[in-house]
């Protein structure tokens, strides 16, 4: 092996690992001073790993040079293509633009049919990310441009977008096409025995129990968070209020402690947080506690000066010691990496693991040793009943748009430039920032407004999960129109309980029907909602969670 063939592996290995611990400019340094040596000399790997750090890091004229670059050296390479165009996009040369596009999506479309999209959809993740900036900053012809150039064969913006280079299914369905589909599931539902996952795995015995009995007496201890921001200028938290109302509603004795400053630990002083948790355990040893269900426990990042996860296991095993109860921790978003590390560890001292979202251990394997209550949150479901002035809104999107959920700014792009009607509520986390309530309590009003919800599953990890606006759409009784994944199957049936879609001509179809046929959407969602009750009423979560703590 040549001198500089060494040198070369060398610096591109050294810089993946710099770029891997957050030293972006080092690696960028190193590789830039690798091609100013000998740019004769230089791999196509090397460019294109400077190539990369220019584009994430926003700096689009070298980003735009250094994939010209490669995209000369590697014609074939449709990454290059790709992030070549989307840098003319941010430039302002849309006529290059085009032509880069359209060479991307001819080697896109070239591909094996079985070749795995999951690459092209992480190299669109970027233009996933300035889709949902230019809407939210109002550009929405940039944003539609995006969508429309990048709307590659085979990856997620594709697959969303597919009639615009042909009809697609969706833009294909009738009245009476959809009128089967209803027709055809709840047939098939009926004569399987009305089953669904979820009711397999609890057990057949929940389906003849429809109404629980009283609930035991016992005492619980909720350290769940009051804050969406961890402070008092954001908004309160839905989580806290509707497991801490639920409780009470179901005669738990119900004590509620902030997590906050456990959450999110940057917010307070190190000497604060240790005089929280040291208030934490006593108050458990003076309240005695059944249960302990505790919000995300141990996965905030906090840095070395703050409480870390060996703590909270020392204190939690001496507090066990002095009076027994039962730890529960709550993982609302157990869809993300960081969170399957976080609850393998504490599953070492927990009693009861709930993740709100299914999850792959990081290792691989089944977590030994730790019960898994995979089910949603008590909800009270009186807050989400009707009001006098009935549902007066007919189609909506409900939700937040940020870097975690991007995807969905690619559907809203579409709803709104393709005047869909479909009325769009985008929320924030501050107090005067949604347009669906300020409180927890106006927002459960708001959503017993609507007539028909449209929920979007995708997150920018490639995950697609069942939301919470799931289930509050369901009790709400608005008819849902949720974008397909796997995980409401497990608790839901497709065209009987809600309506899946896979496109944005599958959407629009499904809105126009049932913008239409008032009757089936009705009977759809009060189908959906007498289900929840059976299965999933708060009575029904709480006595569930009780009996598998404490058996």
């Amino acid at each position: 092996m040549s001198e500089q063939a060494l040198l070369e592996i060398t610096a591109y290995e050294l810089a993946s690992y710099l770029l891997k611990n957050g030293h972006v400019e080092k690696a960028s340094g190193l590789l830039k001073d690798l091609i100013v040596k000998d740019p004769k000399a230089v791999t196509a790997r090397c460019v294109r790993a400077l190539a990369q750090i220019a584009y994430e890091c926003k700096s689009w004229p070298d980003a735009e040079a250094l994939w010209r670059v490669a995209s000369g050296a590697e014609p074939s390479n449709a990454e290059a293509w790709v992030k070549l165009a989307h840098s003319l996009v941010e430039l302002g040369r849309q006529a290059e633009a085009e032509g880069c596009a359209a060479k991307a999506k001819s080697l896109m479309a070239s591909r094996p049919k079985d070749a795995a999209s999951s690459a092209g959809d992480d190299w669109l993740a970027g233009i996933h990310e300035q889709i949902c900036l230019s809407f939210l900053g109002n550009a929405l012809p940039k944003a539609a441009d995006l969508v429309r150039m990048f709307s590659l064969p085979g990856t997620y913006l594709g697959n969303v977008t597919p009639g615009q280079n042909g009809r697609d299914r969706g833009s294909s369905l009738q009245d009476a096409d959809i009128h089967k589909r209803l027709q055809d599931a709840l047939t098939r539902w009926e004569a399987g025995g009305r089953m669904v996952p979820y009711l397999q795995q609890r057990g057949a015995a929940l389906a003849n129990d429809p109404i629980p009995g009283a609930l035991p007496a016992r005492k619980v201890l909720l350290v769940l968070r009051r804050y969406f921001l961890g402070r008092a200028d954001s908004r309160l938290h839905e989580l806290g209020v509707f497991i801490e109302t639920s409780a009470k509603a179901t005669g738990l004795e119900a004590t509620f402690f902030p997590a906050d400053p456990f959450l999110n630990p940057t917010a307070i002083q190190p000497d604060q947080q240790y005089s929280e948790l040291d208030r934490l355990g006593r108050t458990i040893l003076s309240t005695k506690p059944d249960l302990v269900i505790f919000d995300d426990l141990c996965n905030q990042e906090p840095p070395a000066e703050y409480i870390t996860p060996e703590v909270y296991k020392n204190v939690f095993r001496a507090l066990k010691e002095h009076h027994p109860f039962k730890l529960v921790s709550l993982y609302p978003d157990s869809w993300m990496t960081k969170s399957w590390f976080t609850m393998e560890f504490a599953s070492s001292f927990l009693d009861v693991l709930w993740p709100l979202n299914f999850f792959p251990p990081a290792t691989g394997a089944e977590i030994p040793g730790v019960k898994i209550f995979w089910a949603p949150i008590p909800y009270p479901e009186a807050l989400f009943q009707p009001r006098s002035s009935g549902k007066d809104i007919g189609a909506a999107f409900v939700g937040s748009l940020f870097d975690y959920n991007s995807p969905r700014g690619i559907w809203l792009t579409l709803l709104k430039s393709r005047g869909i009607p479909c009325q769009l509520f985008l929320s924030t986390h501050t107090t005067s920032g949604s347009r669906a309530g300020a409180t927890p309590e106006e927002y459960a009003a708001f959503m017993s407004r609507l007539r028909i919800s449209v929920n979007f599953s995708a997150r920018a990890t490639g995950r697609k999960i069942m939301t919470g606006r799931a289930w509050e759409s369901i009790i709400a009784r608005a008819l849902l129109l949720e974008e397909d994944n796997e995980e409401i199957k497990r608790f839901f049936v497709p065209f009987v309980h809600y309506v899946p879609f896979t496109s944005m001509e599958e959407l629009q179809a499904y809105l126009s029907f049932f913008e239409r046929h008032e009757n089936a959407r009705r009977a759809i969602a009060e189908r959906a909602y007498q289900w929840f009750l059976q299965l999933f009423s708060k009575e029904r979560i709480w006595r569930d969670l009780i009996s598998i703590a404490l058996r």
